[in-house]
């Protein structure tokens, strides 16, 4: 005799299946699952996608090269032949110098972040483990750089350095390192007390394998937020240097650099403002929604990931 379930015998061995399957996952299928199943974050991820391979891939791109001088054709309007998004005071392509500016911004980022984390994150972590005096005096530290304005801490570390990309995101990542070693304190203090490491110590856990193994990995969401926006702003005090003067150097194209020279002639040429400005705020946007996702989609599995 062949027995047939019912409707709601199958809808309940249907959900079972579901559940076991979300239940048994990789940690990584299951974080991407959810980062996907956020739109405004998979959104943002394409176009952050795309502006880095376009980045990456600019010499190919670019229709001409970014520093090419034409004294005949400047300060065309976009559409016009062969510059699509016209050209500048020097009769430059404003496609091509906007594709090889990426470049420089999206390094400026990784460059500003990665000085930031080395100089924050360790040293805070073993401060916040272990406090006592390590504790206080990198907390005092650290608050003497929040009482410098960013901005002037940076010409400041630019002026003992010298001019440059890279000098320009030393004196970034100098600022960020405050930030990132609050953050990495405070998550410290609170996973610290947990049950776990407890559990760790217990078991003759040394500490660094313990801050290693079992504190570290809790810091992932908080610091990749925390990275994730101060790359945005890293691109912005970029675009700010530049635009004075005290980021890349001339031939050189940086989103900042040509809204320095498009400020000059606005009103001539309305439009030679519009492009850079867009790139600027399109980018920082995606990388700060793209950080909102990856926060909502780290859950507590990811010390799974760790181990």
């Amino acid at each position: 005799m062949t027995v047939v379930p019912s409707e709601g015998a199958a809808g309940s061995t249907t959900g079972e299946a579901t559940f076991l399957r979300k239940r048994y996952e990789s940690p990584s299928r299951r974080f991407a699952r959810r980062l996907l199943s956020q739109k405004v974050a998979t959104a943002s991820g394409v176009i952050l996608i795309l502006v880095v391979l376009s980045a990456i891939f600019a010499p190919l791109l670019a229709p001409l090269d970014p520093n090419k001088t034409d004294l005949r054709n400047t300060l065309l309007p976009p559409g016009s032949a062969d510059f699509l998004l016209g050209t500048d005071y020097l009769g430059r392509d404003v496609l091509s110098r906007l594709l090889f500016a990426g470049r420089v911004s999206l390094v400026a980022a990784v460059q500003a972040v990665s000085v930031g984390l080395i100089l924050g994150v360790a040293p805070a972590l073993v401060a916040g483990y272990v406090g006592r005096w390590w504790d206080w005096l990198l907390m005092r530290f650290t608050d003497a750089l929040l009482a410098f304005p960013p901005l002037i801490l940076a010409i400041t570390v630019i002026g003992i350095l010298g001019t440059g990309l890279t000098n320009a995101m030393i004196g970034v990542g100098i600022i960020f390192a405050p930030r990132f070693a609050r953050i990495t304190r405070s998550a410290v203090l609170s996973v610290r007390e947990e049950t776990f490491v407890e559990a760790a110590k217990s078991m003759g856990l040394s500490q660094p394998r313990i801050i290693w193994r079992h504190v570290l990995p809790h810091l992932l969401s908080p610091l990749v937020v925390t990275a994730t926006v101060l790359a945005g702003m890293a691109m912005i005090i970029e675009a700010g240097l530049s635009f004075i003067g005290l980021g890349v150097q001339v031939p050189q194209a940086s989103w900042g650099s040509m809204l320095s020279t498009a400020y000059r002639f606005i009103r001539v040429s309305p439009t030679l403002i519009l492009w850079p400005g867009l790139a600027i705020m399109i980018t920082v946007l995606s990388v700060n929604l793209l950080g909102d996702g990856i926060r909502d989609a780290l859950g507590r599995e990811v010390r799974d990931m760790s181990s």
